[in-house]
């Protein structure tokens, strides 16, 4: 995905945001595995090169595994993710059906 510096910000005038796929794969990762370590060092990465931008958090869309497929607690996990989701720095972007926990995996 390059460096977002070349294309997002006030004075890019390209774009205004981007995908944050590094958080979206911390934020589940963490909880289906039950360590923080990469959360944190996710946060704290977004924090040293991003801190300009705001840019689109996300558990799933269609480049990537549902969420409700990824974490498998069908009680816990999807909402705790989406808590994250939403209290974290940056514009949460929630898939459709991701809220209802509908499943799913990426096709090749």
């Amino acid at each position: 995905h390059g460096d977002y510096y070349t294309w997002i910000g006030p004075n890019k005038g390209l774009l205004h945001s981007g995908t944050n796929y590094q958080l979206s794969k911390a934020l589940w990762s963490s909880l289906k595995e039950k360590n923080f370590y990469e959360l944190d060092h996710s946060f704290a990465r977004d924090e040293e090169l991003y801190r300009d931008m705001s840019l689109v958090n996300f558990l799933s869309n269609h480049d990537v595994a549902r969420v409700a497929t990824q974490l498998q607690d069908e009680y816990h996990y999807p909402f705790l993710a989406h808590f994250l989701l939403f209290t974290v720095r940056g514009v949460p972007c929630v898939y459709y059906g991701d809220e209802l926990k509908v499943p799913g995996v990426k096709e090749e």
